[in-house]
């Protein structure tokens, strides 16, 4: 699991050996023993960089950087990428891809940063606990190994976001809740709560957001804001009741937190051109 003199070898787990959040392609040592270069070339997924050892230079995007030990540095998709590798030189690197949906942004960084804003300094003593650790694995090369190696490169993403300053990182990605399902945790909570007075504010609470970020997240998700999704979500969940179910109307509009029976069948027509009663007749006549 070592380069020399430009020769790679890259240790490639399995396909998901990774979480549902990210998934690693390859990891890769580079032990230098001679002054080599890897040409130009342009990125397909995110490579972490983190400088163990020697004197790291490259170019992204034209730029030329220059990393000491104990730093770090992103290049993501699109970016323009050449190493400059000098003896003595000792650094590890991660390529992952991160999944996106509507539920998840485009970019880990913030529109307008620069190359020398992907580079950042890490806690040394914890990157070289990880990256020891997966050298090790790489070295062991049995089935479980794929899995450390994929565990410990996860912690080392979440590390590196964790230190670049918040100005250099979307503010979405950050946003957006563990495992990047938005839509199916809100309507959980939803499910939860749906006889009760849940208050945007509360709804961002246990996502841990602003109200302000909530909002425009859900807004950008799903259209529209927190509070008409639940009551779109409310709605619907009675629809599938009075399909489903011989419940009388009352108890229906109770369990979904609608006021009265009367309130419930005034937005219900409103939404589907018939009263509850008549829905539930029409659909169980097809």
């Amino acid at each position: 699991m070592h380069f020399r003199s430009g020769i790679s070898d890259h240790f490639m787990p399995t396909p998901g050996a990774f979480s549902a959040d990210l998934k690693l392609f390859a990891f890769a040592i580079t032990k230098a023993d001679k002054a080599f270069t890897y040409a130009r070339h342009t990125h397909t997924s995110y490579e972490l960089v983190y400088v163990a050892g020697g004197t790291y230079r490259s170019t992204v995007n034209d730029v030329s950087l220059t990393l000491k030990p104990g730093h770090a540095l992103a290049i993501k998709p699109g970016d323009t990428h050449e190493d400059i590798c000098a003896p003595g030189l000792t650094y590890y690197s991660v390529k992952i891809a991160i999944p996106y949906s509507a539920d998840t942004a485009g970019s880990i960084f913030a529109d307008g940063i620069t190359p020398a804003d992907q580079c950042v300094k890490v806690p040394r003593a914890l990157f070289d606990r990880l990256t020891s650790s997966m050298e090790a694995e790489a070295k062991r090369g049995d089935e479980i190994a794929m899995h450390i190696i994929a565990e410990r490169s996860k912690e080392l993403f979440w590390q590196m976001m964790r230190s670049y300053p918040a100005r250099v990182l979307a503010p979405a990605f950050i946003a957006r809740p563990a495992g990047g399902d938005f839509t199916a945790q809100l309507h959980a909570l939803f499910a939860r709560s749906l006889a009760a007075r849940l208050s945007v504010q509360a709804m961002a609470d246990n996502f841990g957001m602003s109200e302000s970020t909530f909002f425009q997240h859900c807004a950008r998700v799903l259209g529209v804001g927190p509070a008409k999704a639940f009551a779109n979500y409310r709605l619907d969940r009675a629809r599938t009741m009075l399909i489903e179910s011989d419940d009388y109307i009352r108890d229906i509009a109770s369990r979904c937190g609608f006021i009265n029976q009367f309130h419930f069948s005034r937005i219900f027509a409103s939404v589907y051109g018939a009263s509850p009663q008549q829905y539930r007749r029409m659909t169980r006549k097809k």
